[in-house]
């Protein structure tokens, strides 16, 4: 999703979200306002390597709990279908994505496959070995 479709669709679902850029110019979407005393920061550089396995991966787990990512974003949400019906494809779409809406029959029975971050629609199958 691009920015414009992340806003829109927390602005849609009267959700708060923090918006802040990283080093590199890239979004990050927090829950937590940058003074809540619950937001976990980024640990960063030497800091992260001087962590043992166990704390960093509590530190992974608290993060991710407070971020906004837009690939867990239930595809069939009617908000995310809005959002790109209103902005259109190019303006939803992020950086690396070609989003678009694709219509089912109601009695076909599908799944979401993906492959290195490429997703697409495919109908359930039987299958043996």
């Amino acid at each position: 999703m691009s920015h414009e479709a992340i806003m829109w669709y927390h602005e849609a679902k009267g959700i708060e979200l923090y918006v802040s850029k990283d080093r590199y110019g890239h979004y990050d979407y927090c829950y937590l306002a940058p003074d809540d005393p619950d937001r976990e920061p980024p640990i960063e550089g030497e800091a992260w390597f001087e962590l043992t396995l166990k704390e960093r991966q509590k530190h992974n787990e608290a993060y991710a709990n407070q971020r906004f990512y837009d690939k867990e974003v239930d595809r069939e949400d009617p908000v995310l279908i809005e959002a790109i019906k209103s902005l259109g494809t190019e303006r939803a779409s992020g950086r690396f994505a070609k989003l678009k809406i694709v219509r089912i029959p109601e009695d076909v029975k599908y799944t979401i496959e993906e492959y290195d971050g490429a997703e697409w629609i495919a109908e359930v199958h039987r299958t043996w070995e």
